[in-house]
């Protein structure tokens, strides 16, 4: 079930950046703004977890309140929106930014509730980060005794710390595949049609 399992480790460990961590601590080490995700995914689901899978906008909530301080999606929507970018209006920008955001919620949130914690072992990170960008990297260990290399795509604000915005499966980077499934889509029909496709995903229709 390597396909699950990599939507899950998205959902948490990078789509979602599950953190409940100071500011200060963001800024200063990218590594634990993944180290405290695994601790605070643990501590929610531990808590919540009956909740969270009967009650689906409970669980929506749960990822969403710890997801959005921490997942750059102004930066992560405008690198999937690619070269529609220059040529989308600021209305139509701030729509896909929040369009896509959120039906990423609604397509990967329940991937929580398949977290846990031993399979997933976080790497040194070898060095201080060079300039404003780094990658943590991991390895997910599958039920059949897999493993997978997950890697993190962070980037430093001045103003907010470090915050995650691409995440790798195995070479494969979420940002170049949606990149490429929105572009075919924009191509086919037109960047209003694709927003409005996402808003009504994200409602749940």
């Amino acid at each position: 079930m390597k396909t699950q399992f990599g939507i899950a480790s998205i959902t948490v460990l990078a789509l979602g950046a599950l953190l409940a961590m100071p500011v200060v601590a963001a800024e200063e080490d990218p590594m634990a703004l993944i180290t405290s995700a695994v601790d605070d995914i643990k501590v929610g689901l531990a808590a919540n977890r009956a909740t969270y899978e009967q009650e689906q906008e409970k669980l929506y909530e749960f990822v969403d309140e710890l997801l959005a301080p921490r997942f750059d999606r102004n930066y992560a929507g405008r690198l999937v929106l690619g070269v529609h970018w220059r040529t989308a209006s600021n209305e139509q920008k701030k729509r896909f930014i929040d369009g896509f955001y959120n039906a990423m919620l609604s397509r990967y949130a329940a991937g929580v509730l398949e977290f846990r914690e031993e399979l997933v072992e976080i790497m040194p990170l070898r060095g201080a980060p060079k300039g404003n960008r780094t990658q943590i990297k991991t390895v997910v260990t599958l039920d059949n005794d897999e493993t997978v290399p997950v890697n993190y795509g962070l980037i430093k604000r001045c103003d907010a710390g470090w915050k995650v915005y691409d995440v790798t499966i195995e070479g494969i980077s979420y940002i170049k595949n949606f990149r490429a499934e929105i572009d075919s889509e924009v191509k086919k029909t037109s960047l209003d049609a694709v927003i409005a496709r996402l808003e009504k995903e994200a409602s749940g229709e």
